[in-house]
């Protein structure tokens, strides 16, 4: 029973072998068949022997199996027992070829979804890279609106003071002309009483000022 899964390889192996092969394999199989007991309760020895998946399939598959165990047809069985040991070999060497196929694929398809498993770890770190990245634009972001802000606030404020210090140079301009116009207007006042006061030749001193 331990080693009908190994059997069954085999006799597939000895099937696609030469013709002493074959005679071989035939050896095996009544072996095989002499050890296996109930037909079917020996695939378990082949799923054994399998490269082992997660803990939790093969607690689910072991559950499964105690409380579902293979189990054989009255009438399978019959006709398993009617056949001749030739006919016997080839079905069995045909059913074991079956399972390895079977085999083969779950392989393939595990192998398929472990790249799948691959490429999403990778999407998924790349997809964090990113996030990462959109997160440091939008604080660069902020960052730079607020400068912003900041930048067009000092503009404003300086434009008012270049507004303010226009208007101060003007009212000073404003002064400036006023105070001229205003010595001018003294300077003027200040000749005419030089001039009244000048003496005036053949007036008399008392008539002089006047």
């Amino acid at each position: 029973m331990a080693d009908f899964g190994d059997e069954l390889l085999k006799i597939v192996a000895d099937q696609r072998a030469s013709k002493q092969g074959k005679k071989k394999m035939k050896s095996r199989t009544s072996a095989v068949l002499n050890q296996s007991g109930p037909a079917g309760s020996s695939s378990l020895g082949v799923l054994a022997r399998l490269k082992p998946g997660c803990n939790r399939a093969r607690r689910c598959s072991k559950d499964f199996m105690e409380k579902s165990p293979p189990m054989v047809a009255d009438v399978e069985r019959a006709v398993i027992l009617d056949m001749r040991p030739a006919a016997r070999q080839e079905e069995l060497a045909r059913d074991a070829a079956v399972v390895i196929r079977l085999l083969e694929t779950a392989l393939v398809l595990n192998d398929e979804q472990g790249g799948s498993t691959r490429d999403m770890e990778k999407l998924k770190t790349r997809n964090e890279k990113l996030e990462a990245k959109v997160l440091k634009l939008d604080n660069e972001l902020i960052d730079l609106r607020g400068k912003q802000e900041n930048f067009a606030a000092q503009v404003k404020e300086l434009r008012e003071t270049r507004d303010a210090l226009d208007k101060a140079k003007k009212e000073l301009g404003d002064l400036k002309d006023t105070h001229a116009e205003e010595r001018k207007g003294l300077d003027e006042e200040l000749g005419k009483l030089k001039s009244a006061m000048t003496p005036v030749e053949g007036k008399p001193d008392s008539v002089r000022g006047l």
